[in-house]
């Protein structure tokens, strides 16, 4: 396939999951909507909700620097939007957990981290690293922590990001030629495609399956809480 055919294969794609993410898009997360009882799948519901318009918003910029051959701009906007997926998909486990062993645990912990977690903040509970969010996607999903190696390389001012996107070498009249899409961009245009595309359908996919998840996680949230009170421990 040519490099401009699956790049525009891989560009519909991306366009059809950042409209969906758009159309469902939150605007409001009620209390009254998902518990009464116990704050926290509350707390959960606000931390995905934030990561879906932080996605759209990643996701909907870096398609736009794609098309553009602007592949710094695009390739560090897709290097966030992977790390957004991947603490989805974080948050996804972490409800997994409590879902599958019917216990709350220490999960309320890591939501006060999730959603006002710093790392300049000393009043602050003390922010998640990112690199914790992609290992623990990687154990489901193999070479994701090499793939984000690999757009962290553009993202630093290192070759990749540099010489490699802004300089072509003119070894006959010993010379550089400086400009934006000189060098390797059709292959760094399809590589920011096909991560973007993927990160999406995964991020799709967590944000669905928290919400299937989510009836469950409310009644062991609820049911742990109402024990505690009626045993005095709350």
């Amino acid at each position: 396939m040519e490099p401009q055919s699956r790049y525009y294969q891989e560009r519909d794609e991306i366009e059809k999951q950042i409209t969906l993410i758009q159309k469902n898009l939150p605007r409001r997360n009620s209390r009254a909507a998902v518990s009464m009882v116990a704050m926290i799948p509350y707390k959960a519901i606000d931390y995905r909700e934030c990561l879906a318009w932080r996605m759209f918003e990643l996701s909907r910029d870096s398609l736009n620097h794609l098309d553009l051959c602007s592949l710094a701009s695009a390739i560090i906007l897709t290097r966030a939007a992977l790390e957004t997926t991947a603490a989805l998909w974080y948050l996804n486990r972490k409800i997994k957990t409590v879902v599958d062993c019917g216990v709350v645990g220490d999960i309320d912990n890591y939501l006060m981290k999730l959603l006002v977690g710093s790392k300049n903040e000393k009043d602050f509970p003390t922010a998640i690293n990112v690199l914790t969010f992609v290992d623990e996607m990687n154990k489901s999903i193999a070479g994701f922590r090499e793939q984000y190696d690999k757009l962290s390389e553009f993202a630093h001012p290192n070759w990749a990001g540099t010489t490699g996107l802004y300089s072509m070498p003119n070894k006959e009249e010993f010379c550089t030629d400086f400009g934006s899409g000189l060098n390797h961009c059709a292959a760094v245009q399809i590589i920011g495609a096909i991560t973007l595309n993927l990160c999406l359908m995964a991020f799709v996919d967590a944000y669905n399956s928290i919400a299937d998840m989510m009836p469950e996680f409310v009644r062991i949230c609820e049911s742990e809480l109402q024990k505690k009170q009626e045993s005095g421990t709350v």
